[in-house]
């Protein structure tokens, strides 16, 4: 078995296998678009400001229109994506599997991996 030694830590730990970048993946995916829709929100509410600040200058109210426009545009590609995954497992037969991330399909559990270093955790 491969271990890897941290400098000041005598513990060896094991390393990752390729079962457990199926909990990366995922784990990173989630962050993405968590922040994608915290961006859009941001997006939004600078749009509006925007516009209620405009003053009735068609300059500035067609900028704000235009910000919020393209966050909603942002919106409805990721919401898209989500639909045009669904679609493709649809038809080829993957059903759910497509967006479980499985890397690792055998028949026993991937082992766990207590990261490294003193953290303990993946990261």
């Amino acid at each position: 078995m491969v271990s890897i030694l941290y400098a000041g830590n005598a513990t060896p730990a094991p390393a990752a296998q390729l079962c457990q970048l199926e909990y990366i993946f995922a784990n990173i995916l989630s962050y993405v678009l968590g922040f994608a829709g915290i961006v859009l929100f941001i997006y939004l509410l600078i749009g509006g400001f925007k516009y209620i600040t405009s003053g009735g200058d068609p300059q500035q109210a067609g900028a704000a229109k235009n910000t919020i426009t393209y966050a909603i545009g942002g919106l409805v590609v990721i919401v898209f994506s989500f639909f045009i995954i669904n679609l493709i497992a649809t038809f080829t037969g993957a059903g759910a599997n497509i967006t479980n991330f499985r890397i690792y399909q055998g028949t026993e559990p991937c082992p766990p991996w207590g990261g490294g270093g003193r953290s303990g955790g993946i990261w």
